[in-house]
């Protein structure tokens, strides 16, 4: 059946080498997925211990705005705020989003990046190595958190990136990394850029990607298409719940 349809633990759900996919070509809803030393196991509740929260409980949606490093857009400019409020980065919206938003991760030792309500366009690389990444979090304990369908990523670009790249080294893997509340937009209507994915976690483990939305705007076109959902790769206890993945290609439709 197409359209759109709802599963109790996974959209769709392909292994690649050591890594795990997630794509589906209709529309799915992930409620809780988990892999332990690169196996998939699917799941109805989270799994108890592992996981660490971070400070600020995801369950209230209700999140501080001082206190934390914080990313918003006033007009035509964006502006990167420190948790002591003292301006971090700041650029002309709509250009200098991904660059904005990377300085603001950078500048972060531990915590919440709250990226508030607003529509960030994100273009370009900001790593180039092992996984390129629009913004990309390579230190633990990092929570980037948005303020629901309210925040929009839209990742602009037609080469082969992500919109999130949590960063890790083979032996040095990045542990308790939180990607939270927003949406990411992969691709453009016109199907003149795609977005190749839209989160990757490489060499992570304890991370957790919840309630966010990825979606392709792109469309399913040789020219123009949007591969992968989220991309798990060689880490463990990593937990995805709560996530709606659509019209994304790299895996085979239900029927």
């Amino acid at each position: 059946m197409k359209g759109a349809w709802v599963l109790t633990a996974i959209a769709m759900l392909a292994t690649i080498g050591t890594g795990l996919l997630l794509a589906t070509n209709g529309m799915g809803m992930l409620s809780a997925f988990t892999n332990h030393d690169q196996d998939a196991v699917l799941l109805t509740k989270e799994p108890a211990g592992n996981y660490q929260e971070p400070t600020q409980s995801l369950s209230s949606r209700e999140i501080s705005r001082s206190g934390v490093t914080t990313v918003y857009i006033d007009g035509t400019t964006i502006y990167a705020l420190s948790n002591t409020g003292q301006i971090i980065d700041e650029g002309i919206a709509g250009t200098d989003d991904s660059r904005v938003i990377q300085a603001a991760l950078d500048a972060t030792t531990s915590g919440v990046v709250l990226l508030q309500d607003g529509t960030y366009t994100l273009t370009g690389p900001t790593v180039s190595h092992p996984k390129r990444g629009n913004i990309c979090i390579d230190k633990p304990n990092i929570h980037l958190m948005g303020e629901g369908d309210a925040t929009v990523l839209q990742s602009r670009t037609t080469d082969d990136e992500y919109a999130i790249v949590v960063n890790g080294q083979e032996f040095d893997h990045i542990e308790n990394v939180t990607v939270s509340d927003l949406r990411i937009e992969l691709g453009t209507p016109d199907q003149v850029q795609a977005g190749y994915g839209g989160i990757w976690l490489w060499y992570t483990d304890h991370c957790r990607i919840d309630n966010v939305s990825i979606v392709s705007q792109a469309g399913w076109t040789d020219e123009a298409i949007s591969w992968e959902g989220i991309y798990l790769f060689s880490g463990e206890y990593n937990l995805v719940t709560n996530c709606i993945i659509e019209g994304i290609g790299g895996g085979d439709s239900m029927p």
